[in-house]
C-alpha cells in the first residue's frame, strides 16, 4: 500500500501521513508503556574494561554472543577494505571498477530475494 501511495502521490506527503499508514500502531506507540529514564553515566576509571570483560566471561549468555560478534566482525567488516584494494590493485581499475563490483553484488542479492529457490513449483501448479 505504501508503494502505491509513493507512486501516485509522491514521497513528500509520507511523513505527514505516517500515522494513518500504520493504522492503530501510533496509538500504541503514544499510549503504551514508557521507556525507563536514562541513568547517569558511570565515572571513568582505571580497569573498567577489564572489569566488564571479567563480568561477561562469567555469564555464558553474554560471553557467547560477544565472541560470535568478534568472530563475525573479524571476517565480515574486512570486506569493505579488501574490495576496493581488489578493484585497484588486482583489476587495475579505479572508482568505476569498484562501483561496478558493488553494483553487481547488489543486483545479485536483489535477484536472490525475488527468485524462487531452485526446484520450487509455482503456487498455481500445486
Amino acid at each position: 500500500m505504501a508503494g502505491l501511495l509513493i507512486v501516485s502521490v509522491g514521497s513528500d506527503l509520507l511523513p505527514a501521513q505516517r500515522p494513518q499508514l500504520r493504522g492503530g500502531g501510533h496509538f500504541i506507540a503514544d499510549h503504551g508503556p514508557r521507556p525507563p529514564l536514562p541513568s547517569k553515566p558511570a565515572r571513568r576509571g582505571r580497569g573498567q574494561l577489564r572489569e566488564g570483560l571479567r563480568y561477561v566471561a562469567g555469564i555464558p549468555e553474554l560471553l557467547v554472543p560477544l565472541l560470535m560478534m568478534a568472530l563475525v566482525g573479524t571476517f565480515a567488516y574486512e570486506f569493505q577494505v579488501v574490495l576496493p584494494v581488489l578493484a585497484s590493485h588486482t583489476l587495475h581499475g579505479g572508482a568505476r571498477a569498484y562501483g561496478f563490483m558493488t553494483a553487481s553484488l547488489g543486483s545479485e542479492r536483489s535477484e536472490e530475494g525475488w527468485s524462487p529457490p531452485p526446484g520450487a513449483t509455482p503456487a498455481s501448479a500445486r
